[in-house]
């Protein structure tokens, strides 16, 4: 199944490769970094623990799940479709990075709002500065389909139909409660290599060596209660010693968006695994 959204890190490349590693869920999956969904998306758990530190993306999840908040939400994306231009990009753009934004609008609004500009947007990306402003331009668009009603419905009815919990919190507390039998996949913001600069499109702060560690110690915690643990990261020294305890499989993916040349192409990234 298709995302709803265009999001950098896609694991679009991967998912297959790491459904194939999981295989069959006989427990509660869980998705501590879901971001644009595209693993959930192709393993479609009947029963899933979804989450993100992004409040905006987890608002446009709650919204799928919420017949009435979905309806609302497609509305405002047929109003936004109509209206575009980079006129009006920019206005949208200025409204989303208002002092509390999230808290004066309802929840229909926000997700629309969001789904708008990261298809309106150069290149599709969705960047903050440490700021919290959202500060990507307009993608020169003429015309802009923001609906693929098609797979919105399908992800809708997919997440109505099975039990899918969307929570906005820290990793930690996602998988405090995951217990023999479940599985957990995380994708975290990727370690970096020397030269390249920390990331951080995803919300105003930076995912530091110090959180890969915690991440690591979690993910040994799981082990240790026999929870089926997958983890995505990239191929440095840092991350391949931290998990040198671990099951290292190398990836190829591409990459066509980095600050530099020399990070974008054709990359090799780690899946790790758990698994005895």
């Amino acid at each position: 199944m298709k995302t709803f959204i265009k999001w950098v890190g896609s694991k679009r490349q991967t998912a297959k490769t790491i459904e194939t590693l999981i295989g069959p869920i006989h427990g509660t999956y869980y998705e501590p970094f879901v971001g644009g969904g595209s693993v959930l998306l192709r393993l479609l758990p009947s029963q899933a623990v979804v989450n993100d530190t992004n409040r905006v993306l987890t608002i446009a999840y709650e919204c799928f799940l919420n017949d009435e908040l979905y309806s609302a939400m497609l509305e405002k994306l047929v109003e936004f479709e109509a209206k575009h231009g980079e006129e009006f990009y920019y206005k949208t753009r200025a409204v989303f990075n208002q002092t509390n934004f999230i808290d004066n609008n309802s929840k229909p609004d926000v997700a629309a709002t969001f789904i708008y500009l990261n298809k309106a947007s150069y290149n599709g990306v969705y960047r903050i500065n440490r700021y919290g402003e959202y500060n990507v331009p307009f993608g020169h668009a003429d015309t802009l389909k923001v609906i693929d009603k098609n797979t919105c419905d399908k992800i809708h009815q997919y997440m109505m139909a099975n039990k899918i919990t969307v929570l906005n919190c820290d990793f930690e507390s996602v998988v405090k409660d995951a217990k023999e039998g479940d599985v957990v996949y995380f994708d975290p913001p990727y370690d970096v290599f020397d030269g390249q600069p920390m990331y951080h499109h995803y919300s105003s702060t930076i995912f530091t060596k110090d959180d890969q560690v915690r991440l690591k110690n979690v993910v040994q915690q799981l082990t240790d209660k026999n929870v089926r643990v997958i983890v995505s990261n990239s191929n440095t020294e840092f991350i391949k010693e931290l998990y040198k305890d671990f099951k290292f499989y190398n990836v190829s993916v591409m990459r066509v968006v980095a600050n530099k040349n020399k990070f974008k192409g054709r990359v090799t990234e780690l899946l790790i695994d758990n698994e005895k």
